[in-house]
């Protein structure tokens, strides 16, 4: 049976094909969030109700803003899953850290914080 860094190649494939569905449903429950609290909005207008949908509007913006860069860490992570690249908490790290500056850089007050 073939292998890729002594990981069978089934395990490979699958596990490069479940990270987008997987970020994909992170992304479709935060739009959800947002939609019901649209839809409190609408049906009983008051100021919690318009604050919640504010501060949802403002996630998903957020979170829409940054699904490049969330897709980029999912392929670094799936690559490190396959074994196609090292597995290393400094090289991990040195990833995240210039993922991120470039996150804040480019998308400015949008980017996470944590």
């Amino acid at each position: 049976m073939q292998s890729f860094h002594g990981m069978p190649l089934g395990e490979v494939f699958s596990s490069l094909a479940q990270w987008p569905l997987q970020w994909l449903s992170g992304v479709l429950a935060r739009q959800s969030t947002a939609l019901r609290k649209l839809s409190t909005l609408v049906e009983r207008p008051t100021p919690d109700a318009a604050a919640g949908f504010a501060s949802a509007l403002w996630d998903w913006r957020s979170t829409a803003a940054a699904a490049p860069f969330d897709l980029v860490r999912s392929e670094y992570a799936a690559g490190v899953q396959c074994g196609a690249i090292e597995r290393s908490i400094l090289a991990s790290a040195a990833f995240e850290r210039d993922l991120g500056a470039l996150e804040r850089l480019t998308l400015g007050p949008f980017a996470r914080t944590v």
